[in-house]
């Protein structure tokens, strides 16, 4: 859990786009100085209902260093971003990997639309059983399981 929350956050910094120095130093704060209340511009949800978020038609061909899949939002509100946790399995049903990926998107409601990422797969010798099949015989099928851990949406 401690590592989804930390996903979340950087997820968060990466979307505010402003980065900002922080070694300033003799800094003082004046006698006359009012606190200011911060509002966070993006929510986390975590996600109970499968019917809310719908991934389907992943794809992974064996030479592809990208993975993709379709996200579906009807939560009722914009989505931003959302983590996945996925499980790769081989023919056998044991796992071969295992796991959690936050990706930015700009899904509105009730529409559909395709996410990208860098693939697990490094030496590009799985491909998933569902792509196309390679003309080369040592590439190894693998299944995945997948499902929506959290959204994020902005807040209005």
């Amino acid at each position: 859990m401690k590592q989804l929350l930390f996903i979340l956050i950087a997820f968060l910094g990466v979307m505010a786009h402003g980065i900002e120095r922080t070694t300033r130093r003799n800094l003082k704060v004046s006698p006359g100085a009012v606190a200011v209340e911060t509002v966070a511009e993006y929510d986390t949800i975590a996600v109970d209902r499968e019917a809310d978020i719908r991934l389907s038609g992943f794809d992974k061909p064996l030479r592809s260093n990208y993975e993709t899949l379709f996200i579906t939002n009807n939560l009722g509100e914009r989505l931003s971003g959302v983590v996945i946790e996925l499980n790769y399995l081989d023919g056998e049903g044991r796992q071969l990997h295992k796991r959690e990926i936050c990706v930015g998107c700009d899904v509105p409601d009730s529409e559909t639309r395709q996410i990208r990422f860098r693939s697990w797969d490094r030496q590009q010798s799985f491909y998933y059983r569902l792509s196309a099949r390679p003309r080369r015989s040592t590439a190894v099928p693998f299944d995945l399981r997948c499902r929506v851990v959290a959204v994020v949406i902005k807040k209005n």
